[in-house]
């Protein structure tokens, strides 16, 4: 049966967490500090709980996902936001081996245990002040040139099972502009499955590169044109509906 939610705007939290504890810009600081082995300790085990816990559980299924994995070098993935979990640990599962980024909020830092692991493990946190983006900026850049997976959601917000593709955030294709790194989609469809849960099956595309004949602004503007007509026309694969996000209007 499919439930029914209301927003008002599409910056709408549909789900929130409690404010993380301690500064946001010095947990993110954590993400260059930690050594490569820790980091790939925690990146297995997020590898290892997506494969054998989420991915069963969630019954998800890749379509395409060959065409990431024959990218050599750095590259950015785009993901619709809508598994509050899964968005986390799926990334590692994808790239397998590869050293693997998932740019989070600070909120994510108040999720009880798995919060203090994420700036350990891989999650890119962003900075709550204007005066932390060139260094958030440089850590990117730097995943980049090791050849790492950079995992972003352009949605901003996560809303659970949504399967309507919302507005971007512009702001976050300005990283493989500035970075001149290839741009891979993926995009989490829902299906009917097993037990009665809805299956996924996530699409992916690619690669797009930012054209360096236009300024950086239209290149961001071109990219987010890409990314989004790409993610609607794969959402046309969904044929459950398990949350129905319907907008209700602001009072007069």
């Amino acid at each position: 049966m499919t439930k029914i939610r209301y927003f008002t705007s599409f910056d709408d939290e549909m789900v929130t967490l409690k404010p993380a504890q301690g500064s946001a810009d010095r947990m993110a600081s954590i993400t260059g500090q930690s050594s490569d082995r820790s980091r790939r300790l925690i990146a297995a085990g997020a590898r290892w709980f997506g494969q054998l816990v989420i991915q069963p559980w969630r019954q998800y299924h890749f379509i395409g996902a060959e065409k990431l994995r024959q990218c050599t070098g750095g590259c950015f993935l785009f993901v619709n936001h809508t598994q509050p979990v899964g968005d986390a640990f799926m990334p590692f599962v994808l790239g397998q081996s590869r050293p693997v980024y998932v740019v989070a909020a600070a909120a994510n830092l108040a999720v009880p245990v798995l919060g203090r692991l994420i700036p350990r493990g891989g999650g890119l946190i962003l900075p709550s002040h204007p005066r932390g983006l060139h260094a958030f900026g440089q850590t990117v850049a730097q995943a980049i040139a090791d050849g790492a997976i950079v995992t972003l959601y352009p949605e901003a917000h996560v809303w659970p099972f949504a399967t309507q593709i919302r507005p971007f955030v512009t702001g976050a294709f300005h990283y493989p502009v500035a970075a001149k790194a290839p741009v891979f989609v993926q995009t989490n469809t829902y299906q009917p499955g097993f037990w009665g849960r809805p299956r996924i099956t996530a699409y992916l595309d690619g690669p797009f590169w930012p054209d360096p004949s236009w300024s950086r602004q239209v290149q961001r503007q071109q990219l987010a044109q890409q990314v989004h007509a790409t993610m609607c026309w794969r959402a046309q694969a969904n044929t459950v509906e398990p949350i129905q996000y319907r907008r209700r209007e602001k009072a007069q």
